[in-house]
């Protein structure tokens, strides 16, 4: 059985985390995985997941961030992790432009096989002097990415050539990914729904967001949104899920909407399949996704999606669930939504689970596709 060293962040509950503890699932009887978690100094926070690959016998690694340590620093800590595993066959990394420094690790421990996987659609914001600092790491990181990874993964064609150069984007190991999902367990859902918790009538209008309250997330644009429709006298409930990441993105939010009695934020969901179905309409605002996986979960719930252009066209699956709306303008977001949405257009669900297979995003199958370059 061969030994796959899972390289991430925290093991929360983001998208490119569900996809990968969804890969874990279908797949951990045929692989010895381990989880080598990248932390600030000193912490060793516990993930939402840990507990969970903990339970499938997964041992879980810590090592500080090389922005914190250095690089000699990380590379005597990544070192002696090796050493204290024993044999690694892969190591895969989630880390986007870091598995720079993680390839050139791994090969320096003799790994032979090293995969840099690009979840995001690498974009920095900040001042000039940020911008000058991160594209400079950047280009280190590249430098690396090209010395020393065996294989070029991505969850998009976007996030594929964000990070890696025309020769590698082209190659034979490059490969698109899907952060593909469990479909059965979003399509075919027939549980309660959070609308009695929240007290929202079951006949209510209900847009909902799932995301971390983050700059890159948008969430000011969608209060606008919601206030805009609220004031055009649009009748909805507005549901917000995800952990607050950024005080000034979630202080905006609950300050334009906390009081109103229509807007529930319910924190991090565990149970996202009840969460979906409570839906009417998914409000999707990002500046930029690498995907989008949950415009994709919320297609797979039967869900209509409205999202901005920073969702890229891959994640819509084909179902007629999606429309793209330009522009950062709420007042017409809200009338898009009044003239399009008022009434909800029900899909089959043979229909959507078609689509979301044919567009990449069964984990099943993306499953097999996995498991035959680990083992190649």
């Amino acid at each position: 059985m061969k030994t796959i060293l899972q390289v991430t962040g925290t093991m929360d509950r983001g998208g490119a985390e569900m996809m990968l503890m969804d890969l874990v699932r279908q797949l951990h009887k045929d692989f010895c995985f381990k989880f080598l978690v990248v932390t600030k100094k000193g912490s060793r926070p516990k993930g939402d997941f840990d507990e969970e690959l903990k339970s499938l016998g997964i041992e879980i690694y810590y090592i500080d961030a090389v922005w914190d340590v250095g690089v000699k620093e990380f590379s005597r800590q990544f070192k002696l992790i090796v050493e204290q595993i024993g044999h690694i066959d892969v190591v895969h990394s989630h880390l986007n432009s870091k598995g720079g420094i993680i390839s050139k690790c791994a090969a320096k421990a003799g790994i032979k096989k090293i995969i840099v996987h690009s979840h995001a659609k690498l974009k920095f914001d900040g001042s000039i002097v940020s911008k000058i600092a991160n594209y400079t790491e950047l280009y280190i990181q590249r430098y690396w990415i090209n010395k020393y990874a065996t294989d070029y993964w991505a969850c998009s064609k976007e996030a594929l050539s964000s990070l890696f150069t025309k020769k590698h984007c082209e190659c034979q190991n490059a490969q698109v990914i899907h952060n593909a999902i469990d479909l059965e367990k979003f399509s075919r859902y027939s549980g309660e729904t959070i609308r009695d918790e929240l007290n929202i009538p079951n006949d209510a209008f209900v847009i909902g967001t799932v995301g971390r309250i983050a700059k890159v997330k948008n969430y000011e644009f969608a209060a606008d949104v919601i206030k805009a429709l609220w004031d055009r006298g649009f009748d909805c409930h507005y549901v917000v899920a995800g952990r607050k990441q950024s005080e000034s993105s979630a202080n905006y939010l609950f300050e334009k909407l906390s009081n109103d009695p229509h807007f529930h934020y319910v924190g991090v969901c565990e149970d996202l399949p009840a969460l979906y179905h409570s839906f009417d309409l998914y409000l999707g605002t990002s500046l930029r996704e690498g995907l989008g996986l949950t415009a994709v979960e919320a297609q797979a719930s039967g869900v209509n999606c409205v999202l901005s252009s920073g969702f890229p066209t891959l994640c819509d699956v084909g179902a007629n669930l999606v429309s793209f709306v330009e522009g950062n303008d709420p007042i017409k977001w809200a009338d898009y939504i009044i003239n399009n949405y008022s009434e909800i257009k029900i899909v089959d669900t043979n229909e959507i689970e078609n689509a979301v297979r044919n567009s990449g995003f069964d984990i099943l199958a993306e499953a097999v596709i996995v498991k035959e370059i680990y083992n190649s």
